[in-house]
């Protein structure tokens, strides 16, 4: 980390080419992993100014944080002071990205990073302010901080996890120093010591089982919350939203009714969230009913129900809401509706008929119940529900009639169920039993005789 002052440069320099040559020439982009060269990505183009909502700094300061800027313990480590500060904490994460990335795996290391990056943000606010009661110096709590060379030390911590406590990293920390006299040293300490209490404590147990808890339905859950046109005034609520509202509409956030001429209001408003209740529901929600429906058939029709929830339930309320304008029936009342209720509705219909023909799991039988329960107070949205339920009950019987192809006969291990019975000479290679068989094979028999038909063709 980097104290941030009115000095910091940004646009292409030396260190950019450098970091290119880093990149392209002495690794080759093919050899580092996704989510580290994602990471380097992201970072450069907030340097270059390529990202619009992040054009203005946000540093890190820990009297800011504590009077509740949250947004930049993540945003903080994002920003750098200079192209050369981008280049030297980025040719190091290199090295530490591609190591540990192949150790935890893509998905673990993103959660790695977001774990550090918000541990040494606060390490860094703890120690500032123990530093200035310790010195009787309020400066230090004052102080505003740019740079990833905080979590960068916390790596360094994970990559000598046989002796974190070794020297060379310690050596490290004053040599910076020394070298860089700029240099935050309260914040590369507290990269360090986040480091070692990840390493050393029991809370890196308690974040290798939210590892092993994420999915990729988890990650769509937090991509639909980052192109959420979330209702709330805070700036950092929704990074991509002020960019994709131009897109879509130029009001702050649509609804959906039989007024409805635009056919991007059908996918931006169930994007429409109204608070951060909305995405909880929606991060718990999601991914118990997609990994439902994929145990059921399979990973692609999982992904193509998310989206015939969607869409389908927002041209079905329409369709509804001007069939009442017609007949005004007096049970049912249109109302401008956003949120994604009507596609979760969809998505419990297509669960529950699931669980009516393949058997019932309780835990999910009651989850499903009392959501729709808190779901169904708002009363006003009664249509926009039932519209999801007619949808995902559809969307189950198109389900149903794809025939998923599995082979559900018995199969038998490789070589024989017991290695140690196989024969050491070649008279196995002749018998049935120790022969490898493929479990396409459903109906072999060591007895069967295998037929072909053969057409000819004139």
């Amino acid at each position: 980390m980097t104290p941030y002052g009115m000095s910091r440069r940004s646009g292409v320099g030396g260190g950019i080419i450098l970091l290119l040559y880093e990149v392209f020439g002495v690794y080759g982009i093919e050899s580092i992993p996704k989510v580290t060269l994602g990471s380097i990505a992201f970072m450069a183009s907030i340097h270059l100014g390529l990202i619009p909502q992040l054009m203005i700094p946000v540093p890190l300061s820990p009297i800011s944080v504590v009077e509740g800027h949250f947004s930049s313990i993540l945003l903080g480590p994002l920003f750098h002071a200079d192209d050369i500060h981008l280049y030297y904490n980025m040719a190091n994460f290199i090295w530490k990205g591609r190591k540990l990335e192949r150790i935890y795996g893509s998905i673990n290391f993103a959660l790695l990073l977001l774990v550090l990056t918000i541990g040494s943000s606060l390490s860094f606010v703890g120690l500032s302010y123990l530093a200035a009661d310790f010195l009787q110096d309020p400066s230090f709590i004052r102080t505003r901080a740019i740079g990833f060379s905080g979590v960068l030390f916390a790596l360094k911590v994970i990559v000598a996890r046989d002796n974190p406590l070794t020297i060379g990293m310690w050596a490290e920390l004053v040599i910076t120093q020394l070298a860089v006299p700029n240099a935050s040293f309260l914040g590369h300490l507290s990269g360090v010591l986040f480091g070692l209490c990840f390493v050393l404590n029991p809370f890196t147990s308690f974040v290798q089982s939210v590892q092993k808890s994420i999915s990729k339905y988890h990650i769509l859950a937090v991509i639909i919350t980052l192109m959420g046109f979330q209702q709330s005034n805070d700036s950092y609520s929704s990074i991509i939203n002020k960019y994709l509202k131009n897109i879509f509409y130029s009001s702050h956030w649509v609804c959906l009714d039989s007024k409805t001429r635009n056919w991007t209001y059908f996918l931006s408003a169930p994007l429409t969230y109204k608070d951060q209740i909305d995405y909880l529901i929606l991060f718990i929600s999601f991914p118990i009913k997609l990994s439902l429906i994929e145990s059921y058939r399979g990973v692609t029709k999982a992904w193509i129900s998310f989206v015939i929830a969607l869409i389908g339930t927002s041209v079905t309320y329409y369709l509804s809401c001007c069939y009442l304008r017609l007949e005004r029936l007096p049970f049912l009342r249109e109302e401008c509706v956003y949120g994604l209720s009507g596609a979760l509705f969809a998505l419990k219909a297509v669960s529950l008929c699931v669980m009516l023909f393949e058997g019932i799991d309780f835990k999910t039988l009651y989850f499903e119940l009392i959501e729709a329960y808190f779901i169904l107070l708002n009363e006003s949205y009664n249509l926009y529900h039932l519209c999801g339920v007619s949808v995902g009950i559809l969307l189950f019987f198109f389900l149903k009639s794809q025939r998923r192809y599995a082979f559900r006969g018995r199969g038998s291990r490789l070589g024989g169920s017991n290695s140690q019975d196989i024969p050491t000479n070649t008279q196995h290679i002749r018998s049935n039993h120790y022969a490898t068989r493929s479990w396409g094979y459903g109906d072999y028999d060591r007895d069967s005789v295998v037929r072909r038909r053969v057409k000819r063709y004139k």
